[in-house]
């Protein structure tokens, strides 16, 4: 997976491209760090051009969820999911978690 990092007036946005499997571990918990300076008020994972999760993906992003409220940062907006990634967000009831747009 490739991901295209920006910060803007406390937004941390985040575009993630190609298929988010286990084998992203490492670079996603470095990216989970990031998440906890008080300049960030707001995470977004721009999915549009996601084209596969795996189950390690979904914990992964469980664990960005834990982070951001341990840290007070709200809720986590997962933006424009579609095809599998869109079915395993529904399947794994990810809107009880997630802002989903």
């Amino acid at each position: 997976m490739d991901i295209i990092k920006r910060v803007e007036n406390g937004q941390y946005h985040l575009q993630l491209l190609g298929k988010f499997t286990f084998a992203d571990n490492k670079m996603f918990r470095e990216i989970i760090n990031e998440l906890t300076p008080p300049t960030i008020k707001r995470v977004v994972f721009d999915m549009e051009k996601l084209e596969f999760v795996d189950s390690a993906a979904l914990g992964m992003l469980l664990l960005a969820h834990d982070e951001t409220l341990k840290h007070k940062k709200g809720p986590i907006i997962l933006q424009k999911p579609e095809g599998q990634v869109k079915k395993m967000f529904s399947i794994a009831r990810f809107d009880q978690y997630f802002q989903i747009v």
